[in-house]
């Protein structure tokens, strides 16, 4: 983790990371999107997202926007937000890298 952490320290202004992860879905016949959930339920911590990979997987908000699966993007959101990423059908795998911070 030290060498992801290293590529993003200075990219994202984060004060205090509190997690990393990352997310590998493997490719299915059609797309599975996974339950909706909330990193933290905390007002003080951003989630961000970085996508790995170009897949046609995507992360669902509760508001039913769709953030697609595109190499090198990053979004941030409010950890409380519901969301729910997806596994993909058009490449082996989709990767995610998912950083909770407080900026």
């Amino acid at each position: 983790y030290k060498a992801v952490i290293d590529l993003f320290k200075d990219k994202i202004n984060w004060v205090s990371l509190i997690r990393v992860k990352a997310n590998l879905n493997f490719n299915t016949h059609k797309i599975i999107e996974h339950e909706m959930h909330t990193d933290f339920k905390n007002k003080k911590i951003t989630t961000g997202v970085y996508y790995v990979n170009t897949n046609n997987g995507y992360t669902r908000f509760e508001n039913g926007t769709i953030i697609n699966s595109e190499k090198n993007k990053f979004i941030e959101f409010d950890s409380q937000q519901l969301h729910g990423g997806s596994t993909c059908t058009d490449k082996d795998y989709r990767i995610v890298i998912n950083f909770n911070y407080i900026q």
